[in-house]
């Protein structure tokens, strides 16, 4: 993020006691805010590129920004929202959707929430569409062996059918019949373990389906916690500070072009507020419970020399 607020602006002698060249990154970034280029820059969480703990940011640029984007950015606070994971911490589709919908709406709470159930849907239709097209490839790669299963259970049917016969009277067919069974009886422990094997596979593939349900029914409902969430921030102006906010160019001079993203928007994290007369109340509950159990110990400690 150092690309957002790195360098210093040009300082004189006459206002600063020195004289020191304006920085690279501070002239590259003030000639982008000028032209009118960056249209939002997202702070996102650390490790989120692999192989770097540092946090990452977007900014993203545009030569052609709608008029009523012109001379404003878009700041959006967007480390909130993620799964902790390791190597590295994961975007999930929930958390895009946070970033999402303010950066089309541009900031416009308003507009913010009339986005949200819009892109719900979106958002929900995506993940039922890749779970059924997960599904559907899964289908696919089983049938082939769950095609062959009716005929196998069919051919074993008849091969213990067979098992089942007495052997005829007549010495020279007896001796046939033997060696018909000796090989039926090979057949059988065959068709046993392809049998076996394809059950196998039968319920590895439930066990594949139903881990694609489970893990498209984990995203809908963290979907639906984005969504609770973003309704709740547009919904109060100083709620929505603490996500995004627009600056406008004149700010962004007086703040000699710093970007960083914590300047505008209120990323601390508020304090439960607890109310001093509470506080007194617990605290003279708390002593009055130790002065009750000190009396009760010193009570027990007394009985107890008096009986020795």
């Amino acid at each position: 993020q150092g690309v957002l607020f790195r360098d210093q602006p040009e300082q004189t002698m006459e206002f600063d006691g020195r004289n020191e060249r304006a920085g690279p990154e501070y002239v590259i970034r003030r000639n982008f805010v000028e032209s009118d280029l960056i249209e939002c820059v997202i702070v996102l969480l650390s490790k989120i590129f692999y192989g770097n703990n540092v946090p990452g940011c977007l900014i993203v640029l545009s030569k052609r920004k709608a008029p009523e984007r012109k001379g404003k950015i878009l700041m959006i606070w967007a480390s909130r929202g993620y799964k902790a994971a390791n190597p590295q911490n994961l975007l999930r589709r929930a958390d895009c959707l946070r970033i999402l919908v303010p950066w089309r709406a541009f900031g416009d709470l308003e507009k913010c929430r009339s986005l949200i159930p819009e892109h719900e849907k979106e958002f929900v239709a995506d993940v039922e569409r890749e779970r059924n097209a997960a599904l559907r490839e899964i289908d696919e790669a089983y049938a082939p062996f769950m095609q062959l299963l009716p005929g196998l259970e069919q051919e074993l049917g008849k091969r213990q059918t067979f098992a089942m016969d007495e052997p005829p009277k007549e010495k020279a067919a007896r001796q046939r019949f033997r060696e018909e069974k000796k090989a039926n009886t090979e057949h059988l422990k065959q068709l046993k373990a392809q049998i076996k094997s394809v059950r196998k596979l039968e319920t590895e593939a439930e066990e594949k389906r139903a881990a694609v349900r489970e893990s498209a029914d984990r995203e809908i409902a963290e979907i639906g916690q984005a969504v609770t969430d973003l309704t709740r921030i547009c919904a109060d102006t100083e709620e929505a500070r603490r996500n995004f906010i627009v600056v406008d160019q004149s700010e962004l001079g007086q703040n000699d072009f710093n970007l960083n993203v914590p300047r505008f928007v209120d990323t601390w994290i508020s304090e439960e507020v607890i109310s001093l007369d509470a506080a007194i109340t617990d605290f003279s509950i708390t002593v009055e419970r130790f002065d009750s159990q000190r009396e009760s110990l010193l009570s027990n400690l007394t009985s107890m020399k008096g009986g020795e």
